[in-house]
C-alpha cells in the first residue's frame, strides 16, 4: 500500500514520495520516541536495544559514513583540475579531502608515539562537537531541500533566522553538556566534560528557547501564507533533527542508542536521490546501481568501523598507560565522524555544479 501511495505521488516535489519523505527525513523519529517515553522502562529493555543498534549500525549508520566517501572521492582529480568546478570549491576539496585527513593523521600519530591520552580525551570530545554540529547543519538542508522541491523558497532573512538558530540551539546543548568534569567512557577510554562555568547555564537555555521561538515564528508564519506545497516534510526535518535528537536525546543514553539510525535515513534518503538522477543521466540503470552503491557502502562501512579497526587493535603495539582495548577502533571512528563533517561541508552546497544538477532534476 505504502509503495502505490509513493508511486502515485514520485514526481518533482518529493525526493520519493509523501509517506517515504516524512518517514525518512524525520517522521519516523516523532513516531518511535513516543514509545521509548510512555511504553519502554529504561533498564530492562537497554541491553536489547543496545543489541539493535548494532545491527542499525552495520545496515544504515556505517552505509551512510561510506556513502560520503562514495560521493566525494568520486572522481576526485577531476574535482580538483576541472573547470566544471569553480576555484573556490576546488580549494574546499583540496582542503577537506586531503588536509583534514592529513591533520587527524599527524595528530593521532603525536598522541600515539607521546602516549599522551589527553590528546586522545579531546579527540573524543571534539567528535561529539562536529557530530551536533553536523546534525543540526543536516536539518537544516532538509528544509532547504524540501522547500526547493515544492517550490516554496524561504527568504533570505527566513534562512538567515533558521541557520542562525540551528547553530545557536546547538552551541547551547553542547555548553550545558559541557558544564561539569564528569568522566564519560567510550570503548574503555576516559574523557571530560570541558568543565564550562555553571553560570551559563540559565543563559544557554534562553538561547536554545529563544532558537525554537524564532524557528516556529518562521514556520507558522509560511504555514499561514502559503497554502499549498507547503514544505511540512523539511519542517519536520529541522525541527526533529535540532530539539529533538540534539537537544533533548541528549540527555537520556537510551535515545543516544537509536539517533544515529534516524539522522542516517535522513542522509541515505538524499543521496540515493542524487546517485539515481546522476545514474539516469548517466544512461545506467538506478535501481541495479542504487542496490550496487548501497551494498558496496555496506561492506566499506563493516570495512572501516570493525575490520580494519579490529586487526590494527589486535595486531599493533598499545602504549601501556592507555587503558581499554580498542584504541585503534576509537582512533579510527573519532577520525571519520570528524571527516564525515568536512566532507559534508563541500559536497551538499549551492554552488556545488554536482548538487543543482543531480539533486533537484526531474524524475
Amino acid at each position: 500500500m505504502t509503495a502505490a501511495i509513493n508511486n502515485t505521488f514520485t514526481h518533482d516535489k518529493y525526493l520519493f514520495g509523501p509517506i517515504t519523505d516524512f518517514i525518512f527525513l524525520g517522521g519516523g523519529g516523532l513516531l518511535i520516541f513516543p514509545l521509548f517515553i510512555f511504553f519502554l522502562p529504561e533498564d530492562p529493555y537497554l541491553a536489547l536495544i543496545s543489541i539493535g543498534t548494532v545491527y542499525a549500525a552495520n545496515f544504515i549508520n556505517h552505509p551512510h559514513f561510506a556513502h560520503s566517501y562514495q560521493i566525494f572521492y568520486s572522481n576526485f582529480r577531476e574535482k580538483l583540475t576541472s573547470n566544471y568546478y569553480p576555484d573556490f570549491m576546488k580549494r574546499k576539496y583540496f582542503i577537506a579531502g586531503v588536509v583534514v585527513p592529513l591533520i587527524i593523521f599527524a595528530y593521532y600519530l603525536t598522541a600515539y608515539f607521546t602516549a599522551n591520552t589527553k590528546m586522545i580525551s579531546l579527540s573524543i570530545n571534539a567528535m561529539f562537537f562536529f557530530v551536533g554540529w553536523h546534525y543540526v547543519k543536516q536539518g537544516y538542508g532538509m528544509a532547504i531541500v524540501d522547500s526547493v522541491l515544492k517550490k516554496s523558497f524561504y527568504g533570505k532573512k527566513e534562512k538567515d533566522i533558521l541557520l542562525i538558530g540551528a547553530y545557536g540551539a546547538w552551541i547551547g546543548s553542547w555548553i550545558l553538556i559541557n558544564t561539569d568534569f564528569e568522566a564519560q567512557d567510550f570503548y574503555g577510554v576516559e574523557y571530560y566534560a570541558l568543565g564550562f562555568p555553571q553560570e551559563l547555564q540559565t543563559p544557554m537555555i534562553a538561547l536554545i528557547a529563544a532558537s525554537f521561538i524564532s524557528c516556529s515564528w518562521v514556520f507558522i508564519r509560511k504555514l499561514t501564507r502559503e497554502k499549498r506545497n507547503t514544505p511540512i516534510n523539511g519542517m519536520c526535518a529541522y525541527l526533529v533533527s535540532i530539539y529533538l535528537w540534539v537537544i533533548f536525546a541528549s540527555f537520556n543514553p537510551v535515545y543516544i542508542l537509536v539517533i544515529p539510525a534516524f539522522h542516517s535515513m535522513q542522509y541515505m534518503i538524499v543521496v540515493w536521490r542524487f546517485e539515481m538522477n546522476k545514474s539516469r543521466n548517466e544512461k545506467t540503470k538506478a535501481k541495479s546501481h542504487i542496490m550496487t552503491y548501497f551494498f558496496t557502502a555496506m561492506l566499506l562501512g563493516a570495512t572501516g568501523f570493525f575490520f580494519v579497526p579490529y586487526i590494527m587493535d589486535k595486531s599493533l603495539p598499545k602504549p601501556e598507560n592507555i587503558p581499554g582495548e580498542f584504541l585503534f577502533l576509537i582512533k579510527i571512528w573519532v577520525t571519520i565522524n570528524i571527516h564525515h563533517y568536512f566532507m559534508d561541508n563541500v559536497i551538499w552546497r549551492k554552488e556545488n555544479p554536482e548538487v543543482s544538477k543531480y539533486l533537484f532534476q526531474s524524475k
